[in-house]
């Protein structure tokens, strides 16, 4: 199992009732290697549910270098012929590896800090900056849309506007160049 396998599993388990039923539950999808970290454990730090989620977390964790997946995220570009909507996908896949979230008690100490998420945020700012057309970007600027779902929707229209510009192109080219040959066929005709 990696990080992020018993992360899902860790989070699955934790709206499921009971102390003794969400240890039931996830030692249930966590599989053998992750069980045997837990047996492997001292019982003082698997005795209850919390522990149990704390020690698989801080075991796997070492598995990903956060700086590296960020770094992998910040680097990431549109490919050539890649459309916004594959971009999109690789750059939201990445983005989970990232842990764009930060604790914080919004300016008011006696509240529990509470995580919030950027990772919205991190996309949208790459989805811009990553794309390779210029003329996407800057429409991009001009419209200022607040989500990466919208910055999508706006590249995808243009991705598709000139797409079907193109086609037009194409056919106009060949219209043209049948004409040119019914013109040469008229003049050779007439001599």
């Amino acid at each position: 199992h990696n990080s992020s396998k018993i992360t899902e599993a860790v989070v699955s388990t934790q709206s499921t009732g009971t102390d003794d039923r969400k240890s039931a539950i996830l030692e249930s999808v966590i599989g053998s290697q992750a069980m045997t970290v837990i047996k492997n454990a001292p019982e003082s730090e698997t005795n209850t549910y919390t522990k149990v989620c704390d020690l698989l977390q801080k075991h796997y964790a070492h598995t990903q270098n956060i700086s590296v997946e960020r770094h992998i995220f910040s680097t990431m570009k549109q490919q050539e012929d890649e459309d916004i909507d594959s971009y999109h996908t690789r750059l939201r896949s990445q983005a989970q590896k990232c842990e764009f979230h930060i604790q914080c008690n919004a300016g008011n100490a006696a509240e529990e800090p509470r995580l919030h998420d950027y990772q919205d945020e991190m996309i949208k700012d790459m989805l811009i900056c990553g794309l390779n057309d210029k003329n996407s970007r800057d429409a991009v600027f001009r419209e200022k849309p607040k989500t990466h779902e919208k910055v999508c929707e706006l590249v995808r229209n243009i991705e598709q506007a000139n797409q079907q510009l193109k086609k037009l192109e194409g056919s106009s080219k060949e219209v043209a160049s049948i004409s040119k040959k019914k013109k040469k066929k008229k003049k050779k005709k007439k001599k």
